[in-house]
């Protein structure tokens, strides 16, 4: 379950980082890398 919400989380940061790139908003874009960190957290406790 967990897994597939890390899949779902890093699809939505990657489409959130390029709308803000494209658009020049910066918020987007943060909530981008941030949703992307919080996958990474997520991928390691799932590897552990």
């Amino acid at each position: 379950m967990v897994k597939r919400i890390a899949d779902w989380l890093e699809k939505i940061s990657a489409g959130s980082m390029l709308i803000g790139l494209y658009q020049g908003n910066a918020v987007a874009t943060l909530f981008g890398l941030a949703l992307f960190c919080v996958v990474l957290v997520l991928q390691r406790r799932l590897s552990l």
